[in-house]
């Protein structure tokens, strides 16, 4: 490197769906990113976000890959990621793109844990830390999965069941019997759409802007509606995109 110039780095992130492609998700983990870039004096000189599942294996990681290549071509050594599950969300798939980093000569650094993308050859323990970590996003992914499998199959055979004694199901817009009938936090307080803009709307603009994270959205709409445990981040998501103008 030339003394005095600053190395170039890349920033990626990635979201898996549509509905998260410009939300604060994506500020938040470019943000992370840019700060571990000047804590280490790179020059950011682009930024990838992709909509993509990080479940998907390494042939289906079409920009991901593509960001590798023209890395590899243009010299670039730095690929700065929020965290492991940025990178994916199997073990497999993660140990593959590592191991293509590594063959090109292209480090990735995780604004979560620096030091976990880091060439371990020669070092067994290092390589064990690592498959460990890959294997907990992939646990944690595969846990989420089976939880909203059961709870779905769970609220559908309830459904048939009260549907079958004619009792009254909680319905959608659409008409349609609700799989999840649980009431919303909203519909519970009763609140009109003017009363959720003067509580909430502030909050909402605030996280569109990516001013919170999604945790501190959840803390924040929580003690505003006086509820007596923490919301989900998932619940909060779903009422800021729900709600959000």
């Amino acid at each position: 490197m030339v003394k005095g110039r600053a190395e170039p780095a890349v920033i990626y992130s990635r979201v898996s769906s549509k509905a998260n492609e410009h939300s604060a998700s994506v500020t938040r983990q470019q943000q992370a990113c840019k700060d571990v870039c000047n804590r280490m004096r790179w020059d950011v000189v682009d930024s990838v976000a992709e909509v993509v599942s990080g479940s998907l294996p390494k042939n289906q990681r079409h920009v991901f890959c593509q960001l590798l290549r023209t890395c590899k071509k243009k010299g670039i050594k730095n690929i700065v990621v929020e965290g492991s599950r940025t990178v994916a969300r199997t073990a497999s798939t993660a140990e593959e793109f590592y191991e293509m980093c590594t063959e090109a000569g292209i480090k990735i650094t995780a604004a979560d844990l620096p030091m976990l993308f880091e060439d371990s050859t020669g070092n067994p323990a290092q390589r064990f830390m690592r498959h460990v970590l890959f294997g907990y996003v992939q646990l944690e992914r595969d846990m989420l999965v089976h939880r909203l499998q059961d709870g779905l199959a769970r609220k559908k055979r309830k459904a048939v069941d009260a549907s079958k004694k004619g009792q009254h199901l909680p319905r959608s817009q659409k008409g349609s019997v609700k799989v999840n009938g649980r009431r919303s936090i909203l519909e519970e307080k009763q609140l009109s759409k003017s009363q959720i803009r003067k509580k909430l709307g502030g909050l909402f603009q605030q996280y569109g802007n990516g001013l919170l994270s999604v945790r501190d959205l959840a803390t924040k709409i929580s003690e505003r509606l006086g509820c007596k445990k923490t919301i989900s981040h998932e619940t909060a998501r779903r009422m800021y995109h729900a709600n959000a103008e």
